[in-house]
């Protein structure tokens, strides 16, 4: 599978964005944090340990993954945690 990911961010913090679909594919939901967040469709995994373990799972998967950077405001309110 290959998958072309973004890094959202505010001035503090920085999440990747991956569809909530996939955490239950690589089988890592149950390891995810309450540091992250989801909307209806959407996981925003934070970037010191939820990205790195999604991003391990897919290596492991076999996935090809490419990350870019993309600066917009998260509004946390409007977003549930994962947990």
């Amino acid at each position: 599978m290959k998958r072309v990911l973004k890094f959202r961010s505010d001035p503090n913090h920085s999440w990747l964005e991956v569809p909530l679909g996939d955490l239950t594919t690589l089988g890592v939901a149950g390891e995810i944090s309450t540091y992250s967040y989801q909307d209806e469709t959407n996981a925003y995994l934070e970037d010191h340990v939820d990205a790195y373990v999604y991003l391990s799972a897919a290596r492991e998967a076999g996935w090809s993954v490419t990350t870019r950077l993309r600066r917009r405001r998260i509004v946390r309110a409007a977003l549930a945690s994962l947990r």
